[in-house]
């Protein structure tokens, strides 16, 4: 099961998640007046340089933004980029062309944008939430780690960048990254406290339940996907987590059963049939087994991606069909 955290992040989120030495030194050296930061980006942002067509920086920023709002997000890379060349100051231009490459799944691109954002305006945790989330999409924990981290660092230092909804995310960001890099007990505390601040977070007590069964505690684990259920009975995600926690306890009738509640639902939800397929071969079903990894893999291609290491199969790795499946 340890292998299998990535695929559920893949899955879920919604969501929301090592940096130059550049960008450290800003945080390490934040000694400023957030009023006087704040002032000089509003200024920079309505500097009247022109270019060459006499058109000001802002005057591409917002038809940049129009862009992005269509959903146009190659043009509106392109846009931000006449904005920056006309005025390179304004960190507002560089964090909304980091939120379109994030859109094209341009991860490392988007990073440096957010990382220039925050050297312009070092007062304000949003421009690390921002590259944390495009560190977190590329897959690479370990950086997303470092800029949540940034982020409360600032959020400490100026109580008056303090919003609440930010602040989950920072929590929420440090939990699944702490789970994704396997400290699964710290990942349990900064869950809990970003669904202290958002009790309402499905996919908290969900990330909350994979940690409790890396913990092997998998008692707690169906008590989070409870939890989740007392938000919205209609959390499908949560009836499949719980049929892989009691899985683990032996309990594969209870296992099917929650199957079965998430089925009635009618959600196409793909960790159903992994998790299933999981519980077919526990009971010595592994025709049944491919045929649901089949349908999880043919919704979720990445999963196969996870299927030769993981533990969960591991019965199979000599499986013709499954070997099939597998991606190298």
């Amino acid at each position: 099961m340890k292998r299998n955290i990535y695929a559920l992040f893949v899955i879920i989120f919604a969501i929301l998640f090592c940096c130059s030495c550049k960008s450290e030194k800003v945080v390490a050296n934040i000694n400023l007046d957030p009023k006087l930061v704040e002032q000089e980006q509003a200024e920079a942002m309505s500097d009247k340089t022109t270019d060459d067509n006499g058109r000001t920086g802002l005057d591409y920023f917002h038809e940049a933004t129009q862009l992005l709002d269509i959903q146009d997000y190659e043009e509106a890379v392109k846009k931000y980029d006449q904005a920056i060349k006309v005025n390179s100051k304004a960190s507002v231009f560089h964090r909304c062309k980091g939120d379109a490459l994030l859109m094209l799944k341009r991860y490392e691109e988007a990073a440096a944008s957010y990382e220039k954002a925050a050297e312009l305006y070092p007062t304000t945790n949003m421009c690390y939430i921002s590259e944390a989330l495009a560190y977190h999409f590329a897959g690479d924990f370990e950086k997303a780690f470092v800029n949540y981290d940034k982020a409360l660092e600032i959020t400490n230092k100026y109580p008056s960048d303090l919003n609440i909804d930010r602040l989950n995310r920072i929590y929420f960001g440090v939990g699944v990254c702490n789970l994704m890099l396997k400290e699964y007990q710290k990942a349990i505390e900064f869950l809990n406290k970003a669904l202290e601040i958002d009790p309402k977070s499905l996919a908290g007590y969900t990330y909350k339940a994979v940690a409790y069964m890396n913990l092997s505690n998998y008692e707690e684990g169906i008590k989070s996907c409870d939890e989740g259920l007392t938000v919205n009975q209609q959390f499908g995600l949560a009836y499949s987590t719980k049929g892989i926690l009691y899985t683990k306890l032996g309990k594969t009738e209870d296992a099917f059963k929650q199957y079965e509640k998430e089925m009635e639902l009618n959600i196409q939800e793909p960790m159903l049939y992994f998790y299933r397929a999981a519980t077919y071969l526990t009971v010595n079903k592994p025709n049944e087994c491919l045929e649901d990894l089949k349908k999880a893999i043919s919704m979720q291609p990445d999963l196969a991606k996870h299927l030769k290491e993981n533990e969960l199969f591991v019965e199979l790795k000599d499986n013709k069909e499954f070997k099939r499946l597998t991606v190298e």
